[in-house]
């Protein structure tokens, strides 16, 4: 699917739009402030989306799952975010203006500092063909941030887990690792919380 997203304000009672992982591109501001009457679903991450979040899309009254992460997103992220009340929201990934403000935590928003070349090189080691040891550097205003959501039982997780423990051998220093435990909070339960492999993860 390619293509310029639309101007979709014909459109009142649309309840979703899932346009994720194409080469659809923005702005966001074609959505319009009535298609959002109705909507539940917008998910438009892995595109080339760009331009800003419009302040409208923060008073679309039904909107539960706002994913728009990696879609170049740039720009402030409007306050009338504040008051939705999303069961998920993914916007990390995009080069926001920083600083992130401390009341968008919750959207997973990441930034990307104007300067970002102008802090001293962290210096890493990387062998060459004859493993001796060349020196190379790369230049960061701060650390790199991962996030690896999942599950402790879940195959795949441990996989990733493993990955990343040798990733950090040689990056500890320029990666801000995070892990993420993924579940619902159900007070009906005996620990709170419903997980997809039973009470004992």
């Amino acid at each position: 699917l390619t293509g310029e997203l639309p101007n979709i304000e014909e459109f009142p009672n649309l309840l979703e739009l899932e346009i994720d992982h194409t080469d659809v591109t923005g702005p966001l501001s074609n959505l319009g402030t009535t298609s959002g009457e109705e909507m539940v679903i917008l998910t438009t991450g892995n595109t080339k989306m760009g331009g800003e979040i419009p302040e409208f899309i923060g008073k679309y009254p039904r909107l539960m799952i706002f994913d728009s992460s990696d879609a170049e997103l740039t720009g402030t992220l409007p306050e009338s975010l504040k008051s939705l009340k999303l069961r998920r929201v993914d916007l990390r990934g995009n080069p926001f203006k920083c600083d992130i403000p401390d009341w968008a935590t919750f959207t997973k928003a990441t930034c990307k500092p104007e300067n970002v070349f102008e802090e001293e090189p962290i210096i890493i080691s990387t062998p060459n063909e004859n493993n001796d040891e060349k020196k190379s550097s790369i230049k960061a205003a701060k650390k790199v941030s991962i996030i690896v959501d999942g599950m402790s039982k879940c195959p795949d997780m441990k996989k990733a887990e493993a990955y990343m423990d040798e990733v950090l051998k040689d990056l500890a220093d320029i990666v801000d690792y995070k892990i993420g435990f993924i579940g619902k909070v159900e007070p009906k339960l005996p620990t709170g919380v419903f997980s997809m492999h039973g009470q004992p993860e």
